[in-house]
């Protein structure tokens, strides 16, 4: 499979997204030298939805590997004593969701392990769209990022913009799904309210202790 790059990440990022198994990557010799030094500057890969396992070696020249998420259709990493180490060396962030695949490999490999960001609602009109996530720095503190995407200035739009909210380290315990729209755009309002993915992790973090381990 190829890799690109990716603008997701706390470091430069690389990610694979194709359907499927990842046996064999493709990268351009210019990747292998930076990304395979053994002072490689911290990295982040990003595996997303839709494939379902990356082989033995894939990851092993990857030596600055400090933030690896792993999606929810992720079955399946071949870990090889060099890939070990280095996850190891770095104290890698393991990111995805509870009870995942991605849950259950940071506990075997004893690494860190902090849960995925999650949209909590999108909406469109004419002039602009709003996207709003539920984001994590390296260190755990959540906020909510919303981000307004718009063409150009016109009557009907902003321009584009963005705007972080900090929330508390254990919104968890005190926030329901409903508080957290409230502090939101409104034009997300409804579908932040009866999001399930939220819902769903603020009950299991609250029963886990936190969303970061």
């Amino acid at each position: 499979m190829w890799v690109k790059h990716d603008h997701h990440g706390f470091y430069e990022c690389m990610s694979v997204s194709d359907e499927g198994f990842c046996g064999e990557m493709m990268l351009s010799q210019n990747e292998i030298e930076k990304l395979g030094a053994e002072d490689a500057a911290p990295f982040s890969f990003y595996i997303y939805d839709g494939v379902t396992g990356m082989g033995m070696g894939c990851l092993d020249f990857f030596h600055g590997l400090k933030e690896l998420r792993i999606a929810d259709t992720v079955t399946e990493i071949g870990v090889s004593p060099e890939l070990e180490a280095i996850m190891k060396k770095n104290r890698t962030i393991i990111r995805g969701s509870f009870d995942s695949y991605a849950d259950k490999f940071a506990k075997e490999y004893r690494l860190p392990f902090l849960h995925d960001d999650i949209e909590l609602g999108r909406s469109r009109n004419e002039y602009e769209g709003h996207i709003i996530t539920l984001r994590f720095h390296a260190d755990g503190r959540p906020y909510i990022e919303q981000n307004c995407i718009t063409g150009g200035i016109s009557a009907g739009c902003s321009g584009g913009c963005e705007k972080d909210i900090d929330l508390p380290m254990n919104f968890y315990k005190k926030m329901t799904a409903e508080d957290i729209a409230d502090l939101c755009w409104g034009s997300c309002y409804s579908k932040i309210k009866s999001n399930k993915k939220l819902a769903d992790f603020l009950k299991k973090a609250d029963a886990h202790g936190g969303y970061m381990t």
